[in-house]
């Protein structure tokens, strides 16, 4: 639903912070806050190169830029990545071009939705990487008297877009933004930036989970939070003393932590599990991080519990060739769960190194119809119980009521069990049980009490294909593996295609087993070599 009722919209307002009503209702009463300009003479460079290569932005946002900076032709998603920068270092572009880029934002943006705290606070990170990449834009004396001004205009916006109503993965962007900017320039407002830094420790603490995982549960956003941790790390160690000691050891404990947490959501092909908002090609692999971590000094964290991040509701099982990546946690966090999809107790599974059964990902984050359908229940690996929704799901972000879901108990690399009961169906517990024995994995569901109509759905990685012959279906990988599958003989089943969106801006079919039955007390499914 796009508009919620009375008791869905007091629902929602009922997890939220006090601070996040009063910033939403300042926000529509007086609306968006204006571009600032800097009061203060323009900055400058204290650091011209980082000790360590920073990592490059993914390939697919690094195509070059579109027409023009409001070209009509083009959603909110790709506006946005337009406007964050992510493509200027490009191997494409020339240092000439890439300044020319720089200098036609500034002439012909002057305001509009590249001037909105997400795109520039990515942005403003992008144009501080460029400037302290020597060879990356031509030299300082064509280079920075054009675009530090501008550069200080931006932060300076940035700095007065405090919004407590976005309490979540982007006020952590911003901060390290305004931090990253501290201890790259000095001089002007870069001295009043450097005693904000404690206020990005705050938020480390707050964001960062006892298991290293970020709390919006998005492997995409966890990976590129880290990125720029380290990149924030990287400049702390160009400029040593700039930044308090504690900060500077505080960032390295937490992207430890996150590098640890980040390898149990990570496929064997090392792309990320798409859990909530996550896409491929937008933020780095597992081993690129963990190699710029290593440069940098930075040892990954392992979880206590081997493969399970237990505040993030995430648990790992690997045996033989095959790796499940399980999902047992409400939306989260209750405050913003902005991100959060109706994933409880759905898996995702790979088989021979290849993804065989896969999440939806995410096209974009506004509301439509590709935004309900990457957020509902039956596009993820688990059971739409009586035609519900697992929770309140309204507008492109907001959740009210929300499901009960509890992780029971896991063991490592064997088993895990967990438990849901929907927000629509709180008197119907959903309990599934994955066990992982080499190259098979069985699936248990107990529903108490039965369920009045059940919708097992088994979506699969694109590229996959079935043969679907009663309740035992045969699967065939991409590279040409096997794998059978006894479903419950409980339901009726077919193949369906439906929509996915794997890889950034692209969207792709695929083949999902769906299977129906009414009044169902258990299902067990079993997929194992073939």
């Amino acid at each position: 639903m796009s508009r919620p009722g009375l008791p869905t919209l007091l629902r929602t307002l009922w997890y939220m912070r006090g601070e996040q009503i009063a910033g939403e209702l300042r926000e529509r009463l007086a609306g968006p806050r204006r571009v600032r300009r800097r009061a203060e003479e323009t900055p400058h460079l204290r650091v011209t190169r980082v000790p360590v290569p920073r990592l490059a932005a993914p390939k697919s946002l690094r195509q070059g830029r579109a027409r023009g900076w409001a070209d009509a032709g083009l959603g909110r998603a790709e506006l946005e990545a337009i406007h964050r920068f992510g493509w200027l270092a490009a191997d494409s572009l020339r240092p000439a071009e890439r300044l020319t880029a720089m200098l036609d934002w500034i002439a012909h943006h002057t305001h509009g939705v590249g001037w909105e705290p997400m795109p520039t606070s990515r942005r403003t990170l992008h144009w501080l990487a460029a400037l302290t990449t020597p060879g990356l834009l031509p030299p300082p004396a064509e280079t920075h008297g054009r675009v530090l001004p501008a550069l200080a205009d931006q932060l300076a916006t940035l700095e007065g877009r405090h919004e407590p109503q976005r309490p979540g993965s982007e006020r952590l962007f911003r901060l390290l933004a305004l931090a990253s900017a501290a201890v790259l320039l000095e001089g002007g407002a870069a001295e009043r930036w450097l005693a904000q830094l404690p206020l990005l420790g705050r938020e480390l603490a707050l964001q960062v989970g006892s298991d290293g995982a970020h709390v919006e549960r998005s492997p995409m956003i966890h990976a590129e939070l880290l990125s720029v941790l380290l990149d924030l790390l990287n400049a702390f160690r160009a400029a040593p003393g700039v930044a308090p000691a504690e900060l500077e050891e505080q960032v390295a404990r937490a992207a430890g932590a996150m590098l640890g947490a980040h390898a149990v959501w990570v496929h064997p092909d090392g792309e990320i599990a798409l859990l909530g908002d996550s896409t491929l090609g937008v933020a780095p692999r597992l081993d690129e991080l963990a190699d710029y971590a290593k440069a940098l000094g930075v040892a990954p964290q392992a979880p206590a519990q081997r493969g399970v991040l237990p505040a993030a509701g995430v648990v790992r099982l690997e045996a033989g060739s095959f790796v499940a990546i399980f999902s047992v946690a409400p939306p989260s966090p209750p405050w913003q769960p902005a991100h959060a999809h109706c994933d409880a107790l759905s898996f995702e599974l790979s088989a021979f190194g290849e993804r065989v059964v896969a999440d939806t990902g995410a096209a974009e984050f506004l509301y439509g119809a590709r935004r309900a359908l990457a957020r509902a229940t039956r596009s993820h690996a688990t059971v739409e119980l009586n035609g519900a929704e697992q929770a309140e799901l309204w507008g492109g972000s907001r959740i009210g009521g929300r499901p009960d879901v509890g992780l029971v108990r896991v063991v490592p690399d064997a088993s895990v069990e967990g438990v849901c009961a929907g927000w629509f169906t709180p008197d119907l517990l959903h309990r599934r049980v994955l066990a992982l024995e080499a190259d098979v994995l069985r699936i248990e569901d107990r529903f108490d009490p039965p369920a009045g109509s059940a919708r097992l759905v088994l979506p699969l990685a694109p590229g996959v294909t079935v043969r679907l012959d009663g309740a035992r279906a045969e699967l065939s990988t991409p590279r040409g593996r096997r794998l059978a599958l006894a479903l419950p003989a409980t339901a009726r089943w077919r193949v369906e295609r439906a929509p996915c969106f794997f890889v950034h801006g692209e969207e792709q079919e695929r083949a999902v087993l769906v299977g129906e039955a009414a009044g169902l007390a258990a299902a067990d499914w079993r997929i194992e070599r073939a």
